[in-house]
């Protein structure tokens, strides 16, 4: 039973929680929302969403920098698509295609080993990768 049923259930029926210390206590018949009118738990949520789990190398750095690629939050969620797809095959080192930017990436540590362009990309080879995953 999840924790969500079991507070329908107290809500449900009025039933008492101790604390503990002898005190009983009824449970609360709804969520406390902040300022914004948001729930604990959907705060929890979209902070849990904010936290990317992609790493960038050293090296996939200087090439977004030098290449001037556009890492936007949109595209980085698209990629750690990529990455659990390419994790899920369980593929090692991956091309991954993110609209018109392709990652080298080790879907295996998440972490971003080069990067360019589609239009850099055209006539280059590239080599030492496990698969490809189309995002």
């Amino acid at each position: 039973m999840t924790a969500m049923e079991n507070n329908n259930i107290i809500r449900n029926y009025n039933i008492s929680i101790t604390t503990g210390h002898g005190v009983p206590q009824t449970a609360v018949s709804r969520p406390a929302k902040t300022e914004q009118g948001l729930t604990f738990e959907q705060i929890f949520q979209n902070q849990l969403k904010s936290q990317s789990t992609v790493n960038f190398s050293k090296h996939a750095k200087e090439r977004i920098s030098e290449r001037n690629i556009d890492i936007s939050a949109e595209k980085v969620e698209k990629l750690e698509t990529g990455i659990k797809l390419a994790q899920q095959k369980g593929l090692g080192d991956t091309l991954i295609i993110v609209d018109n930017t392709l990652f080298v990436v080790n879907a295996k540590s998440s972490t971003v080993i080069t990067t360019l362009n589609q239009s850099e990309s055209i006539g280059n080879v590239i080599t030492n990768i496990q698969g490809t995953v189309i995002v």
